[in-house]
């Protein structure tokens, strides 16, 4: 079989980033193939060819990748609940890091004995730099604080030590900022509120429970970022890159800005914090520096934190008056 030059193959497809970049990579004209866990294909779109497995044998990675003969590989497979990762660090690491380093160290025989110009790009996250530096770009120190970010980290490094030895491969990470969309679950933060607005104005509940309001982080809207995926996927060069807005907002401005987009101007009655909902360990506000991916590939985000949270609630009203 001849290698198709525009197949992408999407590790953890059927989650809110895969679904996204997908979607956009499909309407720019690259084939798109989709790994995804049996349980996740009613979460998938039309564009995608889903490929149902559970990987976490080196064997299997190699089959799929003579299989599908991609060459792009993005890996955005990840247990990114902080909270689940807490509970249970051993399905952090199993899918965290040991996935990546299997789906990594597959993808560099995989170049080798097809001899095509392969490229592989690791989702990271910034909660890899734990406490440190207020304002992060790449070469920010990491010392993170929680489980999932000690896994996210160590499978960041490998992709940075393999990368100084080997020359068949491209090898990057985007270390992703936080980022929210239309189609994030329920359990975020940022869904929860974007659901729980919508059933206030449709008259469903009075109000929601939530951990700590004052909580604060850099976050964007995530069809903005997978326009930055996709450039740093073919991209020429073997570069890290952080994807971030540069701003950061606390969960009460959310609230304010959810709430007022359905004309409600004081949130606070409608929200009681729960202190069994707050988080155990808890990440300091993290400033996120695009300035690299801003001046080499010309990205910079589009939609205003505001703007993102409107489309949140927006969409979870439409939904709701479906169902």
């Amino acid at each position: 079989m001849l290698n198709d030059p525009d197949t992408v193959l999407i590790l953890g497809g059927a989650g809110q980033d895969g679904r996204l970049l997908a979607g956009r990579l499909a309407q720019l004209g690259h084939k798109v193939v989709s790994l995804i866990r049996p349980n996740s294909i009613s979460r998938l779109g039309k564009s995608n060819l889903a490929l149902k497995l559970d990987l976490q044998v080196p064997n299997d990675f190699r089959k799929v990748y003579e299989e599908i003969r991609p060459t792009k590989i993005i890996n955005f497979a990840s247990l990114s609940s902080v909270a689940l990762c807490e509970s249970n660090p051993e399905k952090s690491k199993l899918i965290n890091f040991d996935y990546a380093q299997n789906a990594l160290e597959a993808a560099a025989l995989y170049a080798t004995n097809s001899r095509f110009p392969i490229t592989f790009v690791q989702a990271s996250s910034s909660e890899m730099y734990g406490e440190g530096n207020l304002v992060c770009d790449e070469l920010s120190p990491m010392n993170p604080k929680t489980v999932y970010g000690v896994h996210k980290l160590m499978a960041h490094q490998f992709l940075c030590m393999a990368r100084e030895s080997s020359s068949n491969i491209k090898l990057k990470n985007m270390i992703l900022f936080n980022h929210e969309s239309e189609l994030r679950p329920p359990g975020f933060v940022s869904q929860k509120i974007a659901i729980a607005v919508a059933r206030v104005f449709l008259g469903k509940e009075s109000g929601l429970k939530l951990g700590n309001t004052s909580s604060a982080r850099d976050w964007g809207y995530a069809p903005d970022f997978m326009v930055a995926a996709e450039k740093i996927l073919f991209a020429e060069e073997s570069k890290d890159y952080v994807i971030a807005t540069g701003q950061v907002h606390t969960i009460e401005k959310m609230l304010e800005h959810a709430f007022q987009s359905i004309g409600v101007a004081d949130y606070k009655q409608h929200v009681t914090s729960e202190p069994s909902l707050f988080r155990k360990v808890e990440t300091p506000p993290l400033i996120g520096n695009a300035s690299k991916i801003r001046e080499d590939l010309g990205w910079r985000p589009s939609t205003t934190f505001e703007e993102m949270v409107q489309l949140m609630v927006k969409s979870q009203i439409k939904n709701l008056e479906v169902n």
